[in-house]
């Protein structure tokens, strides 16, 4: 049986590389895509940006001279990978091979993080690092976590929940006003975290001038405002939008438009576990990336349909064994949802969330028969927000 848990992770591991490379010389992007572009250095004034991931994009750019953006393509695929192996493993170790077997086909059988981790944004990385973030708390392990947690809030500001997390669990993981508090390792969470704020911060402020570690948030705050204002408008306008009113130094939006942003929070939503937007609308639908022919026939049979709804599929069953799961598991799936839902929001952050969602899966499989009548009130909770997002209007992704 330990052959069979240490096996199964590295022939998973294994074999989303082989897919990757060959879905990578069918497809065979040429063209960094926005955001793409300057993680390979572009500059921009409108918002500064945490550096984590334009470092690793920059680092692999060198190995690839000749084409800056491929190595950086391969890195994410590396992560995508390794991801894939992880989420495994964990199933593996605590269910045994059948439920891994779940966990790893989820992951390889979707055909939208295949597709992304042949880019350059974050989405990918964050997936390995929440992954790797929620094992270590459910160790628990509170500096391993820390450890993660910094990583993931240099590679997007997000990651900022997990420092938080990682720093309040010696306080409140093992009871309140214990001996451990009053040891300096009680604190060692809260000063990794504080050590990435202010790597992130220098680093900002060497490269623009402006003396914070990120600023994203604010701008995906006031597209968030102009999303609310402009229902009918598709991604492309709102961000056009927000841009002009940043450029021009536009107050930021006030406690006034508070309402506005959360009722349209359903159709935000809807673009992290409804149908995939990002690709089909934008990337793909409009080859931005310059793709090879090949990438047509992602539109069409069971390959177009995975792409479409394999995702929302995939969230549905993970809210159905979502109460069978552990607090971490819970508490990491949920939060993410609420933070990629609660702002402006384009479908492909939802990928930080997919090796969660394989994991609590292969998992669920396995306690399905312990306790049934959890996972009825999940397919109940899975019924009540289906019904919920899906009488929002979908907004276009282009551009």
């Amino acid at each position: 049986m330990a052959d069979v848990i240490f096996l199964l992770p590295v022939a998973a591991g294994a074999a989303a590389l082989v897919l990757q490379h060959w879905l990578s010389r069918r497809l065979n992007p040429q063209t960094p895509v926005g955001d793409e572009k300057e993680y390979l250095g572009a500059r921009q004034t409108l918002w500064v940006r945490v550096p984590l991931q334009g470092w690793l994009m920059r680092a692999a750019a060198r190995l690839t001279p000749q084409r800056r953006d491929l190595g950086g393509r391969w890195l994410t695929g590396l992560l995508s990978a390794l991801s894939v192996a992880g989420a495994t493993l964990w199933v593996a170790s605590e269910a045994g091979p059948g439920p891994a077997l779940v966990t790893a086909l989820t992951l390889l059988l979707s055909v939208e993080r295949a597709v992304l981790a042949l880019h350059l944004w974050p989405d990918i990385a964050m997936g390995a690092l929440l992954l790797a973030f929620t094992w270590c708390v459910q160790l628990p392990s509170p500096v391993a976590a820390a450890v993660v947690a910094a990583l993931a809030f240099g590679l997007r500001i997000e990651g900022l929940a997990l420092c938080v997390w990682a720093a309040a669990m010696p306080f409140f993981g093992t009871g309140m006003l214990t001996p451990a508090i009053l040891s300096p390792a009680a604190f060692a969470p809260a000063m990794i975290g504080l050590g990435a704020l202010a790597v992130c911060t220098v680093s900002g402020g060497l490269r623009t001038g402006i003396w914070r570690p990120d600023t994203t948030f604010a701008f995906n705050l006031r597209a968030a405002s102009s999303s609310a204002r402009n229902p009918d408008a598709p991604v492309g306008q709102v961000m056009l939008e927000t841009m002009r009113e940043t450029r021009q130094g536009a107050a930021r939006p006030g406690l006034k438009t508070v309402p506005a942003i959360l009722r349209d929070i359903p159709r935000r939503m809807r673009n992290v576990l409804g149908a995939e937007s990002f690709l089909r609308h934008n990337v793909l639908g409009r080859n931005l990336a310059t793709y090879g022919p090949a990438h047509a026939r992602l539109f069409s049979g069971p390959v177009g349909a995975g792409l479409h709804w394999g995702f929302t599929a995939t969230a549905f069953a993970t809210a159905v064994v979502l109460p069978l799961q552990s607090a971490p598991v819970i508490a990491a799936l949920l939060g993410g949802c609420l933070i990629y839902g609660g702002l402006f929001t384009r479908s492909r952050y939802r990928m930080a969330l997919l090796p969660l969602m394989a994991v609590a899966l292969g998992l669920g499989v396995d306690r399905l028969g312990d306790r049934p009548e959890l996972a009825l009130a999940g397919l109940a909770g899975a019924l009540a927000l289906s019904l919920l997002i899906s009488r929002a209007r979908p907004r276009r992704e282009e551009g």
